[in-house]
């Protein structure tokens, strides 16, 4: 990656040169750009700490489950880094609950 250049609150040119520049430089740009969410939706998942040391978790999802997430969606929002729009999971979510559902099960058995 080139040098890094931009310019602070008061104007004047910065510049970074060295990877820890640069990296120190994108962490604090992307630090001020995206919020921390304290969405608690999750609360109920029961993790524990299994015989290897790893965790793991009891989480059972149904179709149910998916298809209320779906019907909550904010359609109103922007499309996520997948570019899919959340009108479109929205105004199919008959359509796809049940691959999801599948996505999701095949998921969770494997973690």
């Amino acid at each position: 990656m080139g040098d890094l250049k931009w310019c602070d609150i008061n104007g004047n040119g910065k510049q970074a040169q060295t990877d820890d520049e640069k990296a120190t430089t994108l962490l604090d740009f992307f630090s001020t750009v995206y919020a921390t969410d304290n969405d608690n939706d999750f609360n109920s998942t029961n993790t524990r700490i299994n015989d290897s040391g790893k965790k793991s978790t009891d989480l059972i999802i149904s179709v149910n489950d998916i298809y209320d997430k779906l019907c909550q969606l904010k359609t109103g929002k922007s499309p996520g880094p997948d570019r899919l729009h959340p009108r479109i999971l929205y105004k199919s979510r008959d359509v796809v609950v049940c691959p999801l559902f599948l996505i999701f099960k095949t998921v969770l058995r494997q973690v």
